[in-house]
């Protein structure tokens, strides 16, 4: 490979993330959030808490380039299985399932969202 032709390989590479970047602006990526217990739950919302620090400490904060769905099933399975078909709806980009149950319900209801599972519980 000649001098040359590697630097526009490492130009155009280099470019790559930010054209992306730019053809994407304005759009705020959606995150979608199901969990087992109920919004009020202490252990719930010591969990969303984490949550959201982690992803501070990463750049995303909610309302300013994230958006963040959340349903709460309140350990009912039609609950939690309507919640996951409601999330889905929303064509989020990505699915947080707090837990197994959870994981399953989305699971269920889609394929093609990507699912991150947290907790054992």
């Amino acid at each position: 490979m000649r001098r040359r032709d590697l630097i526009g390989a490492i130009a155009c590479a280099a470019g790559w993330p930010l054209t992306v970047r730019a053809q994407q602006q304005g759009r705020v990526p959606l995150l979608g959030w199901l969990d087992p217990q109920d919004e009020s739950d202490s252990l719930s919302r010591s969990n969303r808490a984490q949550f959201s620090e982690g992803l501070a400490a990463l750049g995303w904060a909610e309302g300013r380039n994230l958006k963040v769905e959340r349903r709460f099933s309140a350990a009912d399975a039609g609950r939690m299985r309507a919640a996951a078909d409601e999330l889905v709806a929303f064509a989020p980009d990505i699915l947080v399932a707090g837990g197994a149950a959870p994981s399953r319900a989305l699971q269920q209801a889609t394929r093609t969202i990507p699912i991150v599972f947290t907790g054992g519980w």
